[in-house]
């Protein structure tokens, strides 16, 4: 389980875990809350559900259904180690995961002699850029799947080679490990059940691909099943719902996709994790040298249908978000498991300081945004117990580049204050808690998750509607009637408001019974005032 490069030092599996690990996680040290997008939205899930008395509008979904690891890990470690903590142990048990099922992976499926490679060219693909947003459950999905495929290449070296002995444990393994990477999420599985399926019927005759695909993807059918009902559930919608504002099926361009490769794989927070430029682009160039080895699960057919999905299939959909984006790492993953036996001398010894340098800067991050996390936060103290406060985040962005830390910040004010937060997870059977009693379209997402977006500015709502953002006089009378027609409904609901990064002129658009009770910096807090 060794190799090495020419000039260079054996690499084990489990030493090319740890360094996968410890290179992701080091700022976890830090102690603090993770900045990862949508980490608070589920804090305040999961406070929530502990606290449904003061929360008489909705109801738990329970745990027994897909995409739910987060929520039960927060509900069974939440007391004990507090809702933050658990949710700090929760992103170091994904990228432990991640960490070892991509190692396991590459050494199982690209041969144990490619270690000191994979280890020098993966990392990544650990702390990457679904981590970032705050997408855990899909992230230790993904894990799940790695570690599917490497038992699926294990049990296909086993038919082929008599040698290969497989336990009682591993044979449930294999059916095991998919149902887990269910649970956490049914994507990643589903299209790791579909890379093995295409693997068993290619260059076979037609009439034996049904045969062929179902022996191959039988430890998979399970959990296959499962997703399938999963979509199934989610696309049913709850008969009580409001029709709900959505925004078209976009499509990204095909620079935008271009582009994206790195920004939705490797990629974290800002420009600090730039070097992963050099591991990908090194993987780009070194994986069409080795286009004539075959790869298991990920030939070139599978490759090419993965890549003109990050192209074709839309950025959304039934509140979905990131739909093409889920298909990059597996790309990555597939070019991966075709590094060389040996990398060229200027790689050795340049890929070792792109890794120190890509954790330096995801430390930096960390502590950058976390000193805007507090700010947001300060607040905290103004806002009354059980308030129903209105979050408006203009800039959620903060100082990142790729991801917005800032856009669910105000999860922490629920788990200070009890707020109300009608930016809540809670539209749909597969989140973990889901409305009783349906407020107005306009004051749940995606209406008012997308509210401090088109209505910024006069430009950003003409914009937002298709018009000319350049016809001022026009969009600044839009701009002024959208706003209206909004606090129609939720000057009523709210008692107080929270910006972060608003126009020096929002507050012409503000209902006269709103009135600044703090303002620091770009955070400033409204209260409504006693007629």
């Amino acid at each position: 389980m060794t190799d090495a490069t020419p000039g260079g030092r054996p690499v084990s599996l489990p030493a090319a875990m740890l360094w996968f690990f410890a290179l992701a996680a080091a700022p976890l040290l830090l102690g603090t809350p993770p900045p990862l997008q949508d980490l608070p939205n589920h804090l305040a899930s999961a406070f929530i559900a502990e606290h449904l008395q003061d929360y008489p509008g909705l109801e738990v979904n329970g745990y027994l259904r897909s995409n739910s690891a987060l929520a039960l890990w927060l509900h069974l470690l939440g007391g004990p180690l507090g809702l933050i903590g658990a949710a700090r142990a929760f992103v170091a048990l994904v990228l432990a995961a991640t960490a070892a099922s991509l190692a396991w992976l590459g050494w199982s499926v690209g041969g144990p002699g490619r270690m000191a490679s994979i280890a020098l060219l993966g990392w990544p693909l650990v702390h990457s850029f679904f981590v970032a947003i705050g997408f855990l459950n899909f992230s230790l999905g993904l894990a799940g799947a790695w570690a599917a495929l490497a038992l699926a290449h294990r049990r296909e070296q086993a038919q082929r080679d008599a040698a290969i002995h497989r336990g009682a444990l591993e044979r449930a393994a294999g059916v095991a490990v998919p149902l887990i990477a269910w649970y956490a999420h049914p994507f990643p599985i589903t299209l790791a059940t579909g890379l093995v399926g295409l693997q068993a019927v290619l260059g076979a005759p037609a009439r034996q691909w049904p045969s062929r695909s179902l022996r191959a993807v039988a430890p998979f059918l399970p959990a296959l099943v499962l997703s399938l009902a999963t979509a199934a559930a989610h696309l049913a919608k709850p008969a009580a719902r409001p029709v709900l504002f959505s925004n078209p099926i976009g499509f990204d361009t095909p620079w935008d996709s271009l582009a994206h490769l790195w920004i939705y794989g490797p990629v974290a927070f800002s420009w600090l994790e730039a070097t992963t430029l050099l591991p990908i682009l090194a993987l780009a160039v070194l994986g069409w040298g080795e286009r004539r080895r075959g790869v298991p699960f990920f030939t070139w057919p599978a490759m090419g249908l993965l890549l003109l999905a990050v192209f074709c299939v839309p950025t959304q959909g039934s509140n979905w978000g990131f739909l093409n984006a889920r298909f990059v790492p597996f790309l990555w993953v597939g070019l991966l498991l075709r590094a060389p036996l040996t990398l060229p001398r200027w790689l050795q010894l340049a890929l070792p300081v792109a890794a120190l340098a890509y954790g330096g800067g995801l430390w930096a991050d960390y502590t950058r945004l976390e000193h805007e996390r507090r700010q947001f936060c300060a607040a905290i103290p103004a806002v009354p117990e059980r308030a129903t406060l209105l979050p408006l985040i203009f800039r959620p962005r903060g100082s990142a580049t790729f991801t917005e830390p800032l856009r669910h910040a105000w999860g922490y004010y629920v788990l200070e204050r009890a707020t109300s937060a009608p930016l809540l997870f809670a539209v749909e059977r597969s989140y973990p808690l889901t409305y009783r009693v349906w407020p107005p379209a306009q004051l749940i997402p995606p209406a008012i998750d997308e509210l401090a977006r088109r209505q910024e500015s006069p430009s950003s709502t003409c914009l937002a509607e298709g018009l000319d953002p350049h016809d001022a006089p026009r969009c600044l009378a839009l701009w002024r009637q959208r706003w209206e027609e909004f606090w129609r409904v939720g000057t009523p609901a709210f008692d107080h408001i929270l910006t972060w990064g608003a126009r020096p002129d929002f507050p012409s658009v503000l209902p006269p019974d709103y009135a600044p009770v703090l303002v620091q910096g770009p955070l400033v807090l409204y209260a409504r005032q006693p007629r």
